[in-house]
């Protein structure tokens, strides 16, 4: 299957279950993020260091990354088993946590496996980023312990490794234009904002307010769109391979 053609699907796929990536986002991402957003702005007015605030702080980053994990685990498991765009939230929440350590599993051990082969010698970890790709789709479709996923994968991406490559720029340069198209409106508009300020000491906490909103708003746009959309394309890309190697 070309690029175009898998694209295409992806994007059809994504614009079906946008609704449900919404309500992800909006519980997993977006709430997290906000009180973190909020917690960086007390401390960035706080006059002197308060230890309470700093260790809230702190807690907030961990339920950060514990929440955008579970998003990620969730939106692995939507694209692989929701063919027919009928799941819901709550199935989409409370059925993918019975992958939740053994998923977790996995990426710890395609992190270091990847980081041992970069700390080496680049060329290998490319190759064998590119080998183990489909892991994560092989580990949860087809319920492969974690060696055996990353074999499956090697296997499927062996005699295509330059398409899987090529395909993976392609769908990156996607995304790069995609997150500039909204990260560029809001430089303008934070720039702007500082400008229209002026010195004043008495709006700067408007201005560091404003400036947090705006960068929030438009990093959680580009989000919402570029990673279920390319966890998406490599799930058709995956099961495309899957199926001409059959």
């Amino acid at each position: 299957m070309r690029f175009k053609d898998i694209f295409n699907k992806s994007w059809q796929e994504y614009k079906k279950n946008f609704k449900l990536f919404l309500k992800l986002y909006s519980v997993f991402y977006i709430i997290p993020l906000a009180i973190l957003s909020l917690f960086a702005v007390l401390l960035s007015l706080q006059g002197e260091f308060s230890i309470g605030l700093s260790f809230l702080y702190v807690i907030v980053i961990i339920g950060v990354l514990f929440f955008s994990y579970w998003l990620h685990l969730s939106l692995y498991y939507i694209s692989i088993y929701n063919e027919k765009s009928k799941m819901t939230f709550s199935q989409a929440v409370k059925n993918s946590l019975n992958y939740f350590w053994k998923f977790l599993g996995l990426c710890i051990v395609l992190g270091l496996a990847l980081l041992g082969l970069f700390i080496l010698l680049i060329i290998p970890g490319i190759i064998f980023l590119v080998f183990w790709l489909f892991s994560p789709y092989v580990f949860m479709k087809e319920n492969k312990k974690i060696v055996d996923s990353m074999k499956i994968s090697k296997r499927i991406v062996k005699g295509k490794w330059w398409q899987v490559f090529g395909y993976s720029l392609l769908i990156m340069l996607i995304v790069v234009a995609i997150s500039l198209a909204f990260f560029i409106p809001a430089l303008i508009i934070n720039f702007l904002t500082i400008i229209l300020s002026g010195a004043s000491e008495t709006l700067s906490s408007g201005v560091i307010i404003s400036a947090e909103i705006v960068n929030f708003v438009f990093r959680i746009a580009a989000s919402l769109i570029t990673t279920p959309l390319t966890i998406l394309f490599f799930k058709n890309f995956y099961l495309d391979l899957k199926g001409a190697k059959k």
